[in-house]
């Protein structure tokens, strides 16, 4: 082998073996936009420009409100985490739940101001589960990126979701379903032998 070659090698392997040692357990929560491909086909490339940032834009703001992390917008979607979660206190989980009731409330306001600049409504769903999470170091960004089952459950459980509702894995599940003030139903979910649950505000009124 080369030399450069060797030297190449070595300077990857160093990188892996940082990747696979630095893990932490996390809340992560998707929010995407529901059939944004066929509502954009024929708007003009300024229009569509305009109609992904409003959406992205507003719910990174409230979402950093409750002390997320933004890791990645994936299209359409915004990818983030609740880096307090990692303490195990009920009221950084609880955060979660009131961040994703708040972005869906704002739809109406969202879809108002959609309207002013001549866009179409928009429509979304917000996804999150809690669990282990693998962290990559990135020298070309000073936010670091996410992989693991955690994130890949969370992606997969979101098209669960119907437009404008919040689901949530089992192991979040397990920590929030002492909360009264919510209401959890479960779904089928189409991962095996795992449980998901939509979330709504549970009505405490006599």
């Amino acid at each position: 082998m080369h030399k450069i070659d060797k030297e190449k090698e070595e300077e990857q392997l160093k990188f892996l073996l940082e990747f696979l040692s630095y893990t932490k357990n996390y809340c992560v929560s998707m929010i995407d936009i529901v059939g944004s491909t066929r509502t954009v086909m024929n708007l003009p490339v300024k229009k569509v420009s305009m109609y992904y940032s409003i959406f992205l834009n507003k719910m990174a703001n409230i979402a950093n409100s409750f002390g997320a992390i933004i890791v990645k917008n994936i299209g359409d979607s915004l990818l983030y985490y609740y880096p307090n979660t990692e303490t195990g206190e009920e009221k950084y989980f609880r955060d979660v739940f009131e961040c994703s009731l708040t972005m869906l409330n704002k739809r109406q306001e969202l879809n108002s101001y959609l309207s002013m600049e001549e866009l179409p409504e928009i429509n979304y769903r917000i996804s999150a589960e809690y669990g282990y999470v693998v962290i990559a170091r990135l020298s070309t960004s000073s936010v670091n990126d996410m992989f693991g089952s955690t994130i890949n459950i969370c992606s997969k459980i979101n098209s669960l979701a119907k437009p404008n509702t919040f689901i949530i894995g089992e192991q979040l599940y397990d920590r929030a379903k002492i909360f009264k003030e919510y209401k959890f139903t479960e779904v089928n979910s189409n991962i095996q032998d795992y449980h998901a649950y939509l979330v709504s505000r549970e009505n405490l009124n006599p």
